[in-house]
């Protein structure tokens, strides 16, 4: 074979390489990132101020439904959390907020916005909390709670329980954290490389470990968003298992953080143990958490008790007859 033959041959492969790299990245780009969640800005609208990370998702509209905030001047009623109250899949009528809309005499708005986590509800309250001025807060806890977002190009990544280097991305083949990062946010190919290489970290590893770092500073921070609001805290269960089973064994942290609430005078509500007499698979949409309807309806139920009692609790006394006004 002559030099010339040999020079063309190794132009074709540099070619055929390059183009199988190019019809991987294509591919990649159209498939969900692997091991972590993602939300982009074409999910998303993506707001970040002063390092803080929070959305409102384009799909299926919003479900913050703020026009009564207009007419009364005030939400009587904020719930916030993740796609489990937001009501993935469903019509805004067969929703949570929907069903306490109908049983609240005030304005009730979700804040829940699918793939968040407390970091992400925190940020939102802090900048919308102040101009709703509620009565009430319902604030989710769920198994993803503990988990932090970071922005990496235009997308929010949580990473959960990887290692991550110095600029906060997972780095499995020891480049510097600048060009990590470049690399990560610009290429499909290069993030499925890292993640499917990726190691967890060995702080982050337990399930008690994560909820013991978690649960105090984030009872704190929520305490100083809420103000004077009372708050319910629903323990949302996996679907995986019937709901007496969960009420028996709760998932690793929960235990943790309701004794940490209990200690700063705020009540959890344990969700599972309140629909034990109800069939989880008839309630779910999938085995992961995610109700629907009927489960949408049934958990409004159990709240709209727990609401009775705050909003009743706040509510202005009449003086006894007799009284002096």
């Amino acid at each position: 074979m002559s030099n010339q033959q040999r020079g063309w041959g190794a132009l074709l492969s540099i070619a055929s390489l390059g183009v199988s790299l190019m019809v991987a990245e294509g591919v990649l780009r159209s498939q969900p990132t692997p091991r972590v969640q993602s939300v982009s800005s074409s999910q998303a609208e993506l707001t970040v101020l002063d390092g803080e990370i929070s959305w409102r998702s384009h799909s299926r509209g919003a479900r913050e439904q703020t026009d009564c905030v207009a007419e009364r001047g005030r939400a009587e009623v904020v719930i916030l959390g993740s796609s489990i109250l937001f009501g993935v899949q469903l019509d805004y009528p067969d929703t949570l907020g929907a069903h306490l809309a109908q049983t609240v005499d005030g304005c009730v708005v979700n804040l829940a916005q699918p793939a968040s986590g407390f970091s992400t509800q925190a940020a939102a309250a802090h900048h919308v909390l102040p101009d709703l001025s509620p009565s009430v807060v319902i604030w989710e806890i769920w198994q993803n709670s503990p988990n932090h977002f970071s922005m990496v190009g235009q997308t929010a990544y949580n990473f959960g329980t990887l290692a991550v280097d110095e600029g906060g991305v997972p780095d499995s083949f020891g480049l510097p954290a600048g060009l990590n990062r470049t690399l990560f946010a610009g290429s499909a190919l290069y993030r499925f490389a890292v993640l499917t290489q990726a190691v967890e970290a060995p702080s982050r590893q337990t399930g008690s470990s994560l909820w013991s770092d978690f649960s105090g500073p984030a009872l704190d921070r929520l305490a100083a968003l809420v103000g004077d609001a009372a708050v319910i805290l629903p323990m949302m269960p996996p679907l995986s298992q019937s709901f007496a089973e969960t009420a028996a064994r709760p998932p690793p942290g929960y235990a943790l953080f309701r004794d940490e609430a209990a200690r700063r005078g705020m009540t959890t509500l344990d969700v599972a143990a309140a629909l034990t007499a109800h069939d989880h698979e008839a309630l779910r949409l999938d085995p992961c958490c995610h109700l629907n309807a009927d489960g949408q309806r049934v958990l409004a139920e159990v709240l709209s008790a727990e609401l009775s009692q705050r909003l009743s609790a706040r509510s202005p006394q009449p003086a006894p007859p007799g009284s002096l006004p």
